[in-house]
């Protein structure tokens, strides 16, 4: 195996910068008192769920974790303790596996209560199932499988907007941009923002200009499936796409950003291998 393709040997610093990404967002969400025990008991949840939500819903977790002060209380905890403990010992699997097991569950437990379909921990999700790996070579290529987890999310956004037409509308960035900040521009009318907005909604060419070149820096991630020449290029697209819907749809997926680390290769990770702490 080439040397860009081995991950084993720099199993500790992805861990623990993953792992240390998921800590710090738990915390903005803490923060921001949408925890699981932070809701109100109880929590009104809507029903057009896909199978897999309404299984762990019919399970009884999230009811208990989110009705139930306590439980929420000691489900937080362990959230935090476990994801602590995995960057502490980023190689036992007791700690990253029961870390991902629980983010799983509150991942899914936040789309059934506040906002579903929104992937927002889309990413942290899946890609901490990695580190549950019982051998670094088995890391190395559950890692190498992230990055085709990556070009799955975006190509296929690429592919569903040409199935069902967006990429074919014109006026889609525009009614989009319309759509998304109607309200704050209603609320924050004399912003800096809001004459930027207004300017763009003036001259809508250029936003449905920046809409197409969204599908086509989604559409860019169907390369990754055959080379990883252009993985630069793709970690630019995830980027370019994360700014320019938050910008103008006022969509904020910077946690979905975490599945570009897997196009960069291994080699760059050691040149980051001297910042490690000592194990």
């Amino acid at each position: 195996m080439s040397m860009e393709n081995d991950f084993s040997g720099v199993r500790v610093i992805i861990t623990r910068t993953v792992v240390l990404s998921s800590l710090v967002f738990l915390l903005w969400r803490l923060y921001s008192g949408i925890m699981p025990h932070q809701l109100a008991a109880p929590a009104i949840f809507k029903l057009d769920y896909d199978f897999s939500f309404w299984t762990l819903k019919l399970a009884g977790i999230p009811d208990l974790i989110t009705g139930n002060k306590t439980a929420g209380i000691v489900f937080s905890i362990l959230l935090f303790l476990t994801g602590i403990l995995s960057f502490r010992f980023p190689t036992k699997r007791i700690c990253t596996l029961s870390y991902a097991v629980l983010y799983l569950v509150y991942a899914i437990t936040f789309n059934i209560y506040l906002c579903h379909g929104s992937n927002y921990q889309a990413g942290f999700a899946v890609i901490l199932f990695a580190f549950a790996a019982g051998t670094d070579d088995n890391f190395s290529l559950w890692w190498r499988t992230m990055r085709y987890y990556a070009c799955f999310i975006y190509a296929t956004c690429f592919i569903w907007k040409i199935a069902h037409g967006a990429i074919w509308d014109w006026n889609h960035g525009l009614d989009c941009m319309k759509l998304n900040l109607a309200e704050y521009l209603y609320h924050y009318p004399q912003t800096f923002m809001s004459g930027i907005y207004v300017w763009f909604i003036q001259h809508p060419a250029l936003v449905n200009i920046g809409d197409k070149l969204v599908f086509i820096a989604e559409g860019t991630f169907l390369l990754g499936f055959f080379t990883k020449k252009y993985d630069r290029l793709l970690i630019f697209s995830a980027v370019f796409i994360f700014l320019s819907i938050y910008l103008f749809a006022d969509v904020f997926f910077l946690e979905l950003l975490i599945i570009a680390l897997p196009f960069i290769t291994a080699q760059y990770w050691l040149k980051a291998q001297h910042l490690r702490p000592a194990t």
